[in-house]
């Protein structure tokens, strides 16, 4: 798509709308800065027309910004593309069960208000939800993707006893034995990659 690019801060105005719009609660809203822009009497679902916007709102800025398409561009960011999909799926769960039990704790039992519960929580499940995607990247995707390339190779080429031997069970023998040795060691070994 042939965009004009420009200065991010004229962009800065935009960004601000599909921050708040990207922020619309998906259960109720009475009490929070949201409830202006919902229209009572419409028997419509607003965080997802909300969303919608901001999610478009997002590509049409970094589509027309040339600092933000050279940012994500860099190798070091092109490089988390490969977690994505990991992300996609673990954080919903993340915010839903820690997340959510931490906006009750500070909401409820401590008793702090509404938005200031919500930025917390949210702020506090980043690093659990970074956590869990690299662990579901490491041990369920990045198998998933190996064990579905040999099994669509089988299925196209012929069964090969020897790739699947070695591209699939190894590797998984071998992480078994690695976390075997770890959990038989005493705490106070030290393992052979730290000894000088």
């Amino acid at each position: 798509i042939a965009t004009k690019k420009r200065n991010l801060i004229t962009l800065l105005p935009i960004l601000a709308i599909v921050f708040f719009l990207g922020g619309y609660p998906i259960g109720p809203v009475a009490g929070t800065i949201y409830q202006h822009i919902t229209i009572a009497g419409l028997n419509l679902t607003w965080s997802t027309i909300y969303l919608s916007f901001a999610a478009i709102g997002l590509v049409l800025v970094i589509l027309h910004s040339s600092q933000l398409s050279n940012f994500l561009k860099r190798p070091k960011i092109s490089i988390l593309g490969k977690y994505t999909f990991s992300l996609y799926l673990v954080h919903l769960t993340v915010l839903y069960t820690f997340g959510m039990a931490l906006f009750l704790l500070l909401k409820h039992k401590i008793g702090i208000g509404y938005n200031a519960s919500a930025v917390l929580s949210i702020i506090l499940s980043i690093p659990v939800i970074a956590g869990a995607t690299i662990l579901f990247e490491k041990y369920i995707d990045s198998p998933s993707i190996k064990f579905s390339s040999v099994f669509a190779n089988a299925l196209l080429n012929g069964y090969d006893g020897k790739a699947i031997k070695a591209r699939i069970l190894k590797p998984a023998r071998t992480t078994f034995i690695k976390i075997k040795k770890l959990s038989n060691r005493t705490p106070t070994e030290v393992p052979e990659e730290a000894e000088v």
